[in-house]
């Protein structure tokens, strides 16, 4: 199967170009996705789509920024107070339940398409 280009992904989906090619230069620099340039060339994922779990992708894509910051600007209540640790408990409970799904789970026919394109072949 030919590879999935910048342009393709972003007529297809109707994103900006410039920001497709963002996000391909962070999914290829966190080896999510291949990106081969020149003829032949394209956008392949590094992995088959049941490899991928959505709570490590969502974490990757979020960078782990925690939910509440208490030092910009400072808390006063920073020293006695836990809700930013109850918050981190729940933040990791979530990114485990989602860990229950691959990126083949929760693929629509018309992502199932995309996702092909993308699968080395």
């Amino acid at each position: 199967m030919p590879a999935t280009t910048i342009t393709e992904l972003s007529e297809r989906f109707g994103i900006s170009r410039n920001h497709v090619a963002k996000v391909v230069q962070f999914l290829s620099n966190n080896k999510i996705i291949d990106a081969q340039r020149g003829r032949g060339g394209g956008l392949y994922l590094s992995d088959k789509p049941e490899m991928y779990k959505i709570g490590d992708l969502i974490r990757l894509l979020e960078m782990e920024e925690e939910l509440v910051g208490c030092e910009t600007p400072p808390c006063i209540l920073a020293d006695s107070c836990g809700f930013k640790s109850v918050l981190k408990s729940a933040l990791y409970a979530f990114y485990d339940y989602l860990n229950q799904y691959t990126l083949k789970d929760i693929s629509k026919p018309k992502v199932t398409r995309a996702l092909d394109s993308l699968i080395k072949g």
